[in-house]
C-alpha cells in the first residue's frame, strides 16, 4: 500500500509468502494510522476473509497471486472507507 493508504499497486512479497509456505491470506484494512496523533486516535480496522492463493509456479502465477492479494485489499479498503463516510470521517 502506498503512504496515503491507496491500494493502486502491490509488491509481491505477501503473495510469494503465501505461495511458498502454503498459508492462508487475510486481507486487513486499516485506517487512521498514517496521521494518528495523540493518545487515542481514531483507527479503523477491518478484517476480510481468509483466502487460499491460486495454484501455480513462476512468474506469472505470483502475478496473478499479487493481483488477487491486491484486489482483495482494494475492496476492503473500499468498503472501510465507506463505513467512515457513513460515520462522518474520513
Amino acid at each position: 500500500m502506498s503512504g496515503d493508504g491507496g491500494v493502486a499497486s502491490a509488491q509481491n512479497g505477501a503473495a510469494w509468502l503465501a505461495k511458498t509456505s502454503g498459508a492462508m491470506v487475510l486481507p486487513i484494512a486499516c485506517r487512521g494510522t498514517y496521521q494518528a496523533k495523540g493518545w487515542r486516535p481514531e483507527v479503523d480496522v477491518l478484517i476480510g476473509e481468509p483466502f487460499h492463493l491460486p495454484e501455480g509456479k513462476g512468474r506469472t502465477a505470483l502475478g496473478v497471486a499479487t493481483e488477487q492479494v491486491r484486489d482483495r485489499l482494494a475492496t476492503l479498503v473500499a468498503e472501510l472507507d465507506g463505513l467512515r463516510m457513513n460515520e462522518g470521517r474520513r
